[in-house]
């Protein structure tokens, strides 16, 4: 015999999840519209050029970056995030440490 009640409750679960998805859908169709009109619209399109960056963490990053002439390199940008690994140097040598994780942990 079916277990009418774990039916129900499957059916009821899943009817929850296809509820939130399309609320999910639908503010990600506002948050898009929201930063195509703004002023960050083409930094959000060039960073998504980058393998594996995709809208959320493109319009993050361009939100928290700002102004992006504010940088002079990569590096910098990779500094200011706490992404760029610590570096010591002596003589001939360089050694590269972990990254120092300052910075937005939203973004890292």
């Amino acid at each position: 015999p079916a277990d009418d009640g774990g039916i129900r409750a499957l059916a009821a679960l899943r009817n929850e999840v296809e509820a939130a998805a399309e609320t999910r859908d639908d503010l990600l169709a506002e948050y898009r519209a929201a930063v195509a009109a703004g002023p960050l619209s083409a930094e959000v399109e060039a960073l998504q050029s980058i393998k594996g960056c995709g809208f959320a963490l493109a319009a993050a990053f361009a939100s928290e970056v700002g102004d992006f002439s504010r940088f002079r390199s990569g590096r910098q940008v990779t500094s200011y995030f706490g992404l760029a690994p610590k570096q010591r140097s002596s003589a001939d040598s360089v050694r590269l440490g972990g990254i120092s994780g300052a910075g937005d942990a939203l973004v890292r």
